[in-house]
């Protein structure tokens, strides 16, 4: 076979096995992006039910991202999500509207978080951020 034809192959197949790792770490930053998007909803309610139903859904959204984070291996991540998803449980059956907001709005720093330590997970290249 021709050498340049087995170097641009071996280079092309690399490429596509390095990838593999980022794309479960994209995934779980949509999936952060998308609990953020909800949380939000849910801090910015002026309906208690409201309220509870985005919080509901954020927490959905950030169990989710926890099982891909935990496959992308961005351990950095793991804290802020934990945290989160606490926040959402007690934002989910508050006790009431001003609780409600309140356990959103720590959610809500928390998928920051996330989102922060999966940017640095994805520049660093290696799954890891401090």
């Amino acid at each position: 076979m021709n050498p340049k034809f087995l170097l641009i192959l071996t280079v092309l197949v690399s490429l596509i096995c390095s990838s593999t790792p980022k794309s479960s770490c994209a995934d779980a930053y949509t999936s952060a992006s998308y609990g953020l998007s909800h949380t939000k909803k849910a801090f910015k309610a002026h309906n208690f039910d409201h309220q509870k139903y985005y919080a509901a859904r954020a927490l959905e959204a950030l169990e989710k991202t926890e099982s891909l984070v935990g496959d992308c291996g961005c351990t950095g991540a793991m804290d802020a999500i934990e945290l989160g998803i606490e926040n959402l449980e007690e934002a989910k059956d508050p006790a009431d509207w001003k609780m409600g907001r309140y356990y959103s709005k720590r959610a809500m720093e928390k998928t920051y978080s996330i989102l922060e330590n999966l940017d640095l997970c994805s520049i660093a290249g290696d799954g890891s951020s401090q």
